[in-house]
């Protein structure tokens, strides 16, 4: 039987260390990660307002 909760950690661990590789870097990469991530937040309810570039 697989361990789904293991599975799960080493998904979000991968996921993380992804993230932070991709924040570090420079670049469109990190522009379009930053917007992906205001979006998801705005969606969840977690902050009020729009996006915008601005920071």
């Amino acid at each position: 039987m697989v361990n789904y909760e293991l599975l799960w950690q080493e998904l979000l661990t991968t996921q993380v260390a992804n993230i932070t590789k991709e924040l570090n870097s420079s670049g469109h990469e990190k522009e379009v990660l930053e917007l992906r991530l205001r979006q998801g937040l705005l969606q969840a309810g977690c902050v009020e307002g729009k996006i915008s570039k601005e920071h």
